[in-house]
C-alpha cells in the first residue's frame, strides 16, 4: 500500500469478500459489525477519495468496499462498481474479483457474464483465491462461457490449491466415479414413468428433438420430482438458482438442492447438490435461510423418499 493511505480496518477481509459471501452468514455479519465499529475514526473519506482520484489503486478499492457495504456513506452499487473498476484497471486483484462479481450479478452495472469471466480471469492471474472457483462454476454450467468440464476442473483445482474448501469438494465430485445405488423398492412402471419425465425435461432443456424451452423443462422436472425422481430435484434447483425458465429464487433453489442431496445416491450429482446448497446458504441472511429451510421441509413432506437408478 502506498504511503499516506489510511488503512481501512476491513480491507483484509474485503480482499476475500465474495458475492455470494464465502463466510457463513453469522460469521460474516459479526466481522462486518466489528470492522465498522473500529473503522469510523480510521477513515478520512475526503483523503481517500483524493488519493483514489490521483491513481492510488488501494484507495479506490477501499472506496469501492465502502460504497458496496454502505458503511459511512449510503449504499451505492454504481459508485462501488466505478471505484472497483478504477482499482481493477490498475491490476488490483481483489478489485478485479469484486468488479467481476458485480458484472456477474448485475449489481451497479448491467449484468454481463462475459465481462465477469474476463475480470475473474484477471483476478485469478493476480492470485485471488476465489476467482478460479467462480470460473469453475461458469465453465461447469456453461454460464457466460461455453460449457467445458475439463476447464472447470482445472479452475477448481487452482482454487483448491489456494485454500477454497468448496473447490476441493468440486474436484472430488468431478473426479469420483459414480457408485452403484442400493436396491430400491419402486414399482418398475413408476420408475420408468419418472425417468421418462426427467428425460423429457432434459430434451426440452437441451433442445433435443424439440425447440429449446426451459419452462417446459421445468414442468417435466416437477412431474418427475413429484414421483420421487431425485435427479429432477437437482435440475429444479439449478433452474431456480439461475432463473432459467422461471424467475430466479435462491430459496427454492436451496430447498431443491437440499432435497436432491438427501435423496440422491453417493456420486457426482449428489456432491454437486451439496456444494450448491452450501453456496446458497452462505449467501442468505438468517431470516431468508430460515424460510429456505421451511421450503425444504415442506418438500420433504410432500414428496416421499424414493430412490431410482440413474
Amino acid at each position: 500500500m502506498a504511503r499516506g493511505v489510511r488503512t481501512l480496518a476491513v480491507a483484509v477481509m474485503f480482499a476475500t469478500l465474495t458475492w455470494p459471501a464465502v463466510l457463513p452468514v453469522d460469521a460474516m455479519a459479526m466481522n462486518l459489525s466489528v470492522a465498522a465499529a473500529r473503522s469510523d475514526d480510521a477513515v478520512d473519506l475526503d483523503d481517500l477519495r483524493r488519493q483514489a482520484e490521483s491513481g492510488n489503486a488501494e484507495a479506490a478499492f477501499q472506496l469501492g468496499t465502502i460504497y458496496d457495504l454502505g458503511h459511512l456513506v449510503p449504499q451505492d452499487f454504481a459508485q462501488a462498481a466505478m471505484w472497483y473498476r478504477k482499482a481493477a484497471e490498475q491490476g488490483h486483484a481483489a478489485a478485479e474479483f469484486n468488479f467481476g462479481a458485480m458484472c456477474d450479478n448485475g449489481r451497479g452495472v448491467p449484468r454481463d457474464r462475459l465481462a465477469a469471466a474476463l475480470w475473474y480471469r484477471r483476478a485469478a492471474r493476480h492470485g485471488n483465491a476465489r476467482a478460479p472457483f467462480d470460473l469453475g462454476l461458469m465453465y461447469e454450467h456453461g454460464d457466460g462461457v461455453r460449457r467445458d468440464a475439463a476447464r472447470a476442473l482445472n479452475w477448481y483445482r487452482l482454487a483448491a490449491a489456494r485454500g477454497i474448501k468448496a473447490a476441493r469438494r468440486k474436484v472430488a465430485a468431478l473426479t469420483r466415479a459414480p457408485r452403484a445405488e442400493a436396491p430400491h423398492a419402486q414399482p418398475p412402471a413408476l420408475i420408468e414413468q419418472a425417468r421418462a419425465e426427467y428425460e423429457r425435461g432434459l430434451d426440452y432443456y437441451d433442445g433435443r428433438g424439440v425447440a429449446q424451452d426451459s419452462a417446459a423443462a421445468l414442468a417435466w422436472f416437477e412431474k418427475a420430482a413429484a414421483h420421487g425422481y431425485a435427479p429432477a430435484a437437482y435440475g429444479l434447483g439449478y433452474l431456480h438458482e439461475h432463473g432459467d425458465g422461471v424467475a430466479p429464487n435462491r430459496l427454492r433453489a436451496y430447498a431443491w438442492y437440499r432435497l436432491a442431496a438427501e435423496r440422491l445416491p453417493p456420486g457426482t450429482m449428489r456432491d454437486a447438490a451439496l456444494v450448491s446448497a452450501e453456496r446458497i446458504a452462505a449467501s442468505l441472511e438468517p431470516t431468508a435461510m430460515a424460510e429456505a429451510k421451511n421450503l425444504y421441509r415442506a418438500l420433504r413432506e410432500q414428496i416421499p423418499p424414493k430412490r431410482h437408478k440413474e
